[in-house]
């Protein structure tokens, strides 16, 4: 016999919570509860939940799971595996939709849409971000993938989609496998070639951000930005 949420206080349900206090007052632990929705016979939900929280380490790594990784932790089957992942997917696409509806103004911006995309990746991926003159996302489009240590990367074919999308300006976001933000000196030299590129073309790279393991470097502003 498992033990489920309805069998919890009232006052500790996190539906009861989710009801009266609203969603953004549950923690991470309640929220995976009630897409868990039971426990085990040895484990209520909440404790199930804790325990996928501790062994899976950060919301972040959530992005990179897959039904194998669900599975191995004692307590979460099938059924509960495809709802976790159910919701991350459903979640991805909803910030996929957002991304077609914001101005990107600033690095900070650009790092909180793409970080989700990027951190935990075993391989350095550039994304190129094409804007409207007043800073409007048009498209974006992954250029490159490449190895954990090298990722060729052709400043031509960042503007082919620039061209072709009548943008004003452009974006570069990669990853550093590693987690460290720190560039290296290829991302110096990109940057160089592209900025002087664009220029030429009228087509400014106003920005290019190497997004990490908890934070971005851009290469523009010579700043970085930490989150703790």
């Amino acid at each position: 016999m498992s033990y489920k949420i309805k069998e919890l206080q009232e006052e500790l349900k996190p539906r009861y919570r989710a009801k009266t206090k609203g969603l953004e007052s549950l923690s991470d632990e309640d929220l995976l509860s009630l897409i868990i929705r039971c426990g085990t016979k040895s484990k209520n939900v909440k404790e199930l939940s804790l325990e996928v929280l501790q062994q899976i380490g950060s919301l972040d790594n959530f992005l990179n799971v897959d039904m194998k990784d669900l599975e191995s932790i004692k307590g979460i089957g099938e059924a509960s595996a495809l709802s976790i992942l159910a919701s991350i997917e459903l979640g991805k696409r909803i910030l996929k939709f957002h991304k077609d509806k914001v101005k990107l103004i600033n690095s900070k911006l650009v790092y909180a849409m793409f970080k989700y995309e990027l951190i935990g990746l075993k391989q350095e991926v550039v994304i190129g971000i094409y804007l409207d003159n007043a800073k409007q996302l048009i498209c974006f489009k992954e250029l490159f993938r490449g190895t954990v240590n090298e990722c060729n990367i052709h400043p031509r074919e960042i503007f082919k989609y620039a061209v072709s999308s009548s943008a004003s300006s452009i974006i570069l976001v990669h990853n550093h496998p590693s987690g460290n933000i720190n560039p290296s000196i290829k991302d110096e030299i990109l940057t160089e070639k592209v900025s002087e590129l664009g220029n030429s073309m009228n087509i400014p790279l106003i920005d290019h951000i190497i997004i990490g393991s908890n934070g971005y470097y851009s290469l523009i502003t010579k700043k970085s930005f930490i989150e703790e």
